[in-house]
């Protein structure tokens, strides 16, 4: 069979000289590399968006995970609720200026500048980031986060 036909029956050319080498069947060059892909991706670990994920090394990450707790707050007549996530900070932070936190729908990520404490937190469930707030209390030490639970 021609090029042409051969596109028009199946959506591709899988002979002949018009032929990609992926699509030539038979070929023991496609065999060894699909095995060799296959075997590397069956051997990676799984990813993971918590800290001291597993790596090559199998060395543990040098982040110190920082303290916190998590609590889901309703208001029964209005029927909202909110996640209150409490991050407890260390000494080395003394304001928001310190502090990196980004807070999307499904996770809140809080990193001190420094590098040396990090918080990576999967909300029980889905927020409205755009209604999430901050704020830092300096006394105590800790940062308050408030995230509404989105519409479903």
């Amino acid at each position: 069979r021609d090029a042409m036909s051969q596109y028009a029956e199946t959506g591709k050319v899988t002979s002949g000289p018009a032929a990609a080498q992926i699509y030539k069947k038979n070929d023991p060059r496609n065999k060894k590399e699909f095995d060799s892909l296959f075997k590397k991706t069956a051997e990676a670990p799984e990813p993971s968006f918590a800290l001291g994920f597993e790596s090559k090394s199998k060395k543990a990450t040098k982040i110190k995970e920082l303290e916190h707790t998590i609590n889901t707050v309703s208001d029964g007549a209005t029927g909202l609720s909110a996640h209150n996530l409490v991050v407890t900070l260390p000494d080395t932070v003394e304001g928001m200026k310190d502090l990196d936190v980004e807070i999307s729908a499904l996770k809140a990520e809080v990193t001190t500048n420094d590098g040396a404490y990090g918080l990576n937190l999967g909300w029980p469930s889905s927020i409205d980031p755009d209604a999430a707030t901050a704020k830092f209390k300096k006394k105590s030490r800790q940062l308050m986060i408030v995230a509404p639970v989105a519409a479903t």
